[in-house]
């Protein structure tokens, strides 16, 4: 308990709760054990082929140095691949002192490196940002849910972009607003789930196929502060809401004890009317209707309760701009949350290369947020609305020190190979020296000899450019 005198001279008191004590006395402990501690991490923005995760641990793909005979070490990782652009992240905890081939922190820029050749293109990024100790979360505590843009398999539309930023910025509302809790993870595309939990199921109606394994829709898990009955009610009612006014389907995970993780029940039924009356408008001058390219951005930087709401309500005054996937991690307390933001230019051969070439102009471009305008301006076509300085101030305070990790502007393509399915794998390793590739490449191996994979042969890029020079 704290005791607090105002201005007229009476006393108030304020109660702190043994949550927030707690909170505070692991972030001191781990500040006193490690004073410097940063988290070293690299960041692959790539034309997505099949195995290039796999070349990136065996250290086949020569950034940074990686080799096969010092490939990287990667304690941690996230990797998606949504509309023929993948991403790689990967992290190791390391003290500054020994790291010398890390960038300089979120004060500093981070490395880059292109790699350019006839099968593909990727910026990879490297650097160290220092996590947010304090942000502690129960696992017993999260709330998992799944709302949907698009449940028929149909081309990629900037309209889906529109609706999912809504989606990612409802989510973002919700979890600052009425949970109070932050964002752990959002995915952009994801699997549907096959069948309905809160329905009757029989052998005639049991799906006797996997589901689609990347539709548009949005899934999400929010960290509550506390597992109360009430709280769960207010934030899954503050959902439905939404997903009523706009017709976008919503499932949450179950979470019963002693149940298995992969259940979902149905909350609200995907209406297409509602949706396509909620966000089909064209806002590109000349009509066009389907995404074509898309600009990758990636924000690195302490994991903060509100920052996924700070970026949303940045891009919000930019109404002409969809999200075409999204992809978003705290590993080791840091924050990845990347995002593929459309452009809406009119496609053409020279679109890209102009693009990006106004990108490498840009050196705030490599780290800042701040460069976020001057970026943004490239993928509309239109003039924003003028950004409120409340908006500007909670951004500059909540993400003013992340990495800005942009580019290249890379062409969207729609995956039509409707064969694929969804295969969920975890594993445990013994040893506090134990690294991801071990038993990622051997799980590689196993689907190979099973025939659920396809071993590749991509040859090595032909050259390899230092951006950074």
């Amino acid at each position: 308990m704290t005791i607090n005198t105002d201005p007229s001279g009476e006393t108030t008191e304020e109660h702190v709760s043994p949550r927030s004590l707690a909170e505070l006395a692991r972030a001191g402990f781990a500040i006193l054990r490690q004073p410097a501690m940063e988290v070293a991490y690299e960041v692959h923005h790539v034309r997505d082929r099949p195995g290039y995760l796999q070349d990136v641990l065996r250290g086949e793909c020569g950034l940074f140095g990686a080799s096969p005979q010092k490939p990287p070490l990667f304690i941690e990782t996230l990797t998606t691949a949504a509309h023929g652009v993948g991403l790689v992240v990967g992290v190791r905890t390391t003290d500054t002192s020994s790291e010398t081939a890390a960038g300089q922190g979120p004060a500093g820029h981070a490395d880059i490196l292109t790699a350019e050749g006839t099968s593909n293109k990727v910026r990879a990024f490297r650097a160290t940002a220092v996590p947010n100790v304090s942000f502690v979360y129960d696992s017993a505590r999260i709330f998992e849910g799944l709302m949907s843009v698009e449940v028929q398999h149909v081309p990629l539309e900037l309209r889906h972009g529109r609706a999912i930023r809504a989606v990612m910025r409802e989510v973002a509302r919700i979890a600052a607003g009425v949970a109070k809790a932050p964002v752990l993870s959002m995915q952009s595309p994801v699997q549907l789930p096959p069948h309905d939990l809160s329905k009757p199921e029989t052998d005639r109606t049991r799906p006797q196929t996997w589901s689609r394994s990347s539709a548009i829709a949005v899934r999400f898990a929010l960290a509550l502060p506390r597992a109360t009955t009430a709280l769960r009610l207010d934030v899954a009612d503050a959902f439905a809401a939404f997903c009523r006014r706009t017709g976008v389907g919503l499932w949450l995970a179950d979470s019963r004890s002693g149940y298995r993780t992969g259940n979902w029940f149905t909350i609200c039924e995907h209406d297409t009317e509602k949706v396509l009356e909620a966000f089909d408008r064209s806002l590109n001058p000349k009509g066009v209707r389907r995404a074509h390219s898309c600009l990758p951005v990636t924000f690195v930087g302490p994991a903060r309760r509100d920052a996924v709401s700070a970026i949303l309500d940045y891009l919000d005054h930019y109404p002409e701009l969809g999200v075409l996937g999204c992809s978003m991690a705290t590993i080791d307390d840091i924050a990845f949350i990347h995002m593929q933001l459309a452009i809406n230019a009119l496609p053409g051969e020279e679109l890209l290369p102009r693009v990006n070439a106004a990108l490498d102009a840009m050196p705030l471009a490599r780290a800042e947020p701040a460069a976020l305008p001057e970026i943004l301006s490239h993928l509309v076509t239109r003039a924003p609305r003028e950004v409120d300085p409340n908006t500007k101030l909670r951004f500059a305070h909540r993400v003013g020190d992340h990495h800005l990790l942009v580019g290249p502007a890379l062409p969207v393509t729609t995956d039509v190979d409707r064969g694929r399915g969804a295969l969920w794998v975890s594993w445990e390793i013994d040893g506090s020296g134990a690294e991801l590739r071990v038993p990622f490449l051997a799980l590689q191996d196993a689907l190979i000899d099973l025939g659920l994979l396809h071993p590749t042969n991509t040859p090595a890029w032909d050259r390899y450019v230092d951006a950074s020079r």
